[in-house]
């Protein structure tokens, strides 16, 4: 009888725990080491192991998030490996999600100080708010997270998986705890590092990582949801004494506060991972070997973990219920849209370019076009939107909190190089966005070689086809010396020519697609060719030869541009088609040596060029550029072979070549290509081979008189080959390069270079 009796309390003891055990999940942060987690909980599902909590903090609570969400493990990690995760950890503003009608031409800056003046204050920002743009992290949070927070009705209880997350009031000192409101908003401020993203408000309070203040939360699990068993995750260290030389670690030693990665006095199973020395904060590309990771260490342990949790959970059941829960997700549709943070004419601007006139409701896929393309505005600093659901409609309430740019820029810098092609850039900016987009732009340029100062103003129009028009006013100088080595005896002899220019132009543009634009500009211009022909003069005492122009020009310009950095890009692609008319007269002023007659003459003429320019990745590290162009122009030959050559088409492919005068790169027709084998060394470094062959369709070559002719069709075939080794951070570029080609006297160049080189806006452009 007592064995009887023992034997049926021994069953029932048995079915109430088979009946009643239920399993916490605790996620720690830690960065891309936090990936881990993913392989985890894929191992666990495989062998039916049920988890029916889930906290975590930064890392833990993106990837607790999503699994509250009903993820899959796959998903999770299809969605890290994905270009738009990228996008939001990188900061990289993607190109295919910037308009290129709203983006002005490339300049050579490197810094910028932006400040704000109105009637009640005036604010200066010399340094960045955050490291990490948050353009893309935004809307793909909200994305992500807007039908779940739907479906649950904000009570983080009623998610796929009841779920908890930690972020950080600093001002209070205290950790906060997510269990209900907006659960992006929630993800979003766990994983809020100081300095790397901007922080948001939440409750009127900010919100930062919860890693300051508790990093393993699984206290959480316990006092919230008090399950039988813990399987806790911890990639992350309370760290040492940072070195004296590492900044970074230093700096995270004083906002992290030590976390206890213990679990509380419960049943569980902790695995802890020491990735430190191998996994840096960022480095999300090395995801499938942290989820390898995790699952294998959880396969060597799950015998100990099921004798532990003798309840299971089929994994095709927790599947059908996933799937019955994503059917529960409402579909995302705004009606009402509120708009903070600007004025009544901004929000019109910006209402009008969400919703156009006539249109009631609007679909996620819409709004998401119509953010990327308010922020390519160069006003807007940052769009933050969250979303409630109301049921009764069916719809979501869109709210946008808006962070205008303080109006004022002041920018700088340029390029410095061995050789003389040194410049210094400067701009003032004015962004203004009222019941239009307003920009106006005061920049140039200033060396040796190039002077430049221009004056452009800019209207982005409101209107069902967004339209931008420009207006540019300019005034620039080039000049061409014998010698272009910074250190060079002949660095104080005059220029060989001087090239210069006055002009305005209205250009008026069109957008279709994305990265496509057709722009009409119609303007006058001034230009000045002054020259010495005969090389045996004096230089110390040179007489100029002077072509003087008067044009009036039209253009009509289609163009596509991808790519990821003016020069030195690595992927993307870039496509014009230019043509251009001028009408006008050409006086010719000899030198006043040979005193001869100045002559004037009516001239007029047709150009067109065509350039197509992309990168194709062959894998990780090696990238194939290609490079094509064909140009034509109708314009008849000049006066002489000099002021032919100083006004016919140049090609110049590279950096190192864009300011030199080289008259066997010059043509009025010609046919170019060249492949860029690249491989990189590093994400920011690269190795790059260029090489490109040039053929004048009718090769403009000297008479025994200095006349201009054509020669033989096709008859010439000169090359460029240039090897570089190139840096490239953020606004910075470093370049050491070995440039040949085909022309004389001195075929081979060599150099480094800091910063960028690049001209400004040219009335006749190529």
């Amino acid at each position: 009888m007592r064995r009887l009796i023992s034997l049926i309390l021994s069953l029932v003891l048995l079915i109430g725990a088979l009946n009643a055990q239920s399993v916490g999940l605790v996620l720690s942060g830690g960065g891309a080491k936090g990936i881990t987690h993913i392989g985890i909980i894929q191992a666990l599902e495989e062998n039916d192991i049920p988890i029916d909590y889930i906290t975590g903090t930064s890392i833990g609570a993106i990837i607790g998030g999503l699994y509250a969400m009903g993820y899959t493990p796959q998903e999770m990690l299809e969605l890290i490996e994905s270009k738009e995760f990228k996008q939001c950890y990188s900061g990289e503003v993607d190109k295919d999600n910037t308009y290129y009608i709203k983006q002005n031409e490339p300049t050579p800056e490197l810094y910028s100080i932006r400040a704000t003046w109105d009637e009640s204050k005036a604010e200066v920002q010399a340094l960045p708010i955050s490291l990490i743009d948050p353009v893309h992290m935004n809307i793909k949070i909200l994305e992500l997270c807007i039908q779940a927070t739907a479906a649950c009705k904000e009570n983080f209880d009623s998610l796929f998986v009841p779920f908890r997350c930690v972020a950080a009031d600093v001002y209070n000192k205290k950790e906060i705890i997510f269990a209900q409101g907006d659960l992006g908003n929630s993800v979003r401020a766990s994983m809020t590092f100081p300095l790397v993203f901007r922080p948001i408000k939440i409750n009127g309070v900010l919100a930062y990582d919860g890693g300051i203040y508790n990093n393993f939360p699984a206290n959480v699990m316990k006092s919230d949801f008090a399950p039988d068993y813990i399987i806790g995750s911890v990639v992350s260290t309370n760290r040492g004494q940072a070195a004296a030389d590492n900044i970074a670690a230093q700096v995270e030693t004083l906002i992290m506060q030590a976390s206890n990665y213990e679990l509380p006095d419960t049943n569980g199973i902790l695995m802890s991972f020491d990735l430190d020395n191998e996994v840096g904060l960022l480095d999300f590309d090395k995801a499938q070997y942290l989820f390898d990771l995790g699952y294998t260490t959880t396969l060597q342990l799950i015998d100990s973990i099921k004798r532990n949790i003798p309840r299971s959970v089929p994994l095709a059941e927790v599947n059908k219920r996933r799937e019955a829960y994503k059917q529960t997700l409402p579909e995302v549709i705004f009606k009402n849209i509120t708009i903070s943070g600007s004025t009544d004419k901004q929000r019109q601007y910006i209402m009008n370019e969400i919703r156009p006139a006539g249109h009631r409701y609007v679909r996620f896929k819409d709004f998401k076009r119509a953010y990327f393309r308010l922020m390519s505005e160069n006003a807007i600093k940052e769009i933050f939107p969250t979303a409630t659901y109301n049921p009764k409609t069916k719809t979501y309430d869109l709210h946008l909190e808006v962070d205008m740019k303080d109006n004022f820029a002041l920018a700088f810098g340029g390029g410095l190089s061995t050789n003389s092609i040194n410049q210094i850039y400067y701009g003032l900016n004015y962004n203004h966005i009222g019941r239009h987009s307003t920009e106006i732009l005061l920049d140039g340029q200033f060396g040796r070689m190039y002077n430049n100062i221009q004056l452009m103003g800019r209207v982005n129009l409101s209107a069902k086809i967004p339209t931008s028009l420009r207006v540019i006013g300019a005034h620039s100088t080039l000049n061409h010396f014998k010698q272009s080595f910074l250190f060079s005896e002949d660095n104080a002899t005059p220029a060989l020519s001087k090239q210069t220019e006055s002009f305005s132009k209205v250009k008026l543009a069109l957008p279709f697609m994305t990265q496509h634009k057709a722009e009409f500009g119609i303007g006058y211009g001034k230009l000045t060719d002054s020259y010495i022909q005969n090389s045996a003069i004096d230089l110390n005492s040179p007489a100029y030869d002077t072509n003087i122009y008067h044009l009036l020009g039209g253009s009509v310009l289609f163009k596509r541009n991808s790519l990821n950095t003016p020069q030195y890009a690595t992927k993307g692609v870039s496509q014009q088609i230019l043509a251009q008319i001028f009408t006008g007269n050409n006086t010719y002023v000899p030198d006043t040596l040979v005193r001869g007659e100045t002559l004037e003459e009516d001239i007029s003429w047709l150009q067109l060029n065509i350039k197509d320019q992309r990168y194709l990745p062959i894998n990780d590290r090696f990238i194939l550029g290609t490079y094509a162009e064909g140009y034509y122009s109708s314009r008849n030959l000049a006066q002489n072979y000099t002021a032919t050559m100083l006004q016919a088409g140049t090609f110049a492919p590279t950096p190192s070549m864009l300011f030199t005068y080289n008259p066997t790169f010059r043509a009025n027709q010609y046919l170019a290509a060249g492949v860029k084998p690249i491989y990189m060394l590093a994400p920011y470094l690269q190795l790059r081979f260029e090489a490109y062959a040039f053929v004048p369709l009718y090769p403009i070559i000297p008479t025994e008189t200095g006349k201009a002719q054509y020669g033989k069709p096709l008859s010439t075939l000169s090359h460029i080959e240039e090897l570089s080794v190139v840096g490239r951070f953020s606004t910075f570029v470093v370049s050491a390069y070995l440039n040949h080609n085909s022309s004389a006297p001195r075929e081979v160049s060599i150099g480094i270079s800091l910063g960028w080189y690049m001209q400004n806006n040219r009335f006749i452009e190529q």
